[in-house]
């Protein structure tokens, strides 16, 4: 009796359940957006803060550092953040300055340089 009324009501919870994974969801993908558009082309994983200096690459991604560079990508650090993953190491990496980066590729418009106000939203 009592595992029978802790199924209903946990398929009864199916809608709602569904409602918060599908709002999460959405606004993920409007982070993921954001973050493609203002951090799709930093450097990747290589400064990290070590006494109070931005720049020491004393910590680097062992395989594939995750970055912005497509929605996919970001997707998966969106959810990396979520779940606490070293959620400041990524942090850090998007907030990448001068001298660690290039602020303007030659006849390009970009470079590979962060944006330290947008990566700490």
């Amino acid at each position: 009796s009592a595992l029978r009324r802790m199924l209903e009501t946990l398929t009864a919870s199916f809608v709602q359940i569904g409602n918060v994974v599908l709002l999460m969801l959405v606004v993920f993908s409007m982070f993921a957006i954001l973050c493609v558009n203002f951090l799709g082309t930093v450097r990747e994983g290589i400064p990290v803060i070590q006494g109070g200096r931005l720049g020491s690459p004393m910590y680097q991604w062992p395989t594939n550092p995750p970055n912005f560079a497509s929605f996919s990508k970001s997707m998966v650090v969106l959810f990396q953040i979520v779940q606490g993953d070293d959620w400041h190491l990524m942090m850090y990496d998007s907030m990448v300055q001068e001298p660690f980066c290039t602020e303007q590729f030659e006849g390009l418009s970009y470079g590979d340089c962060g944006t330290s106000k947008f990566a700490a939203v």
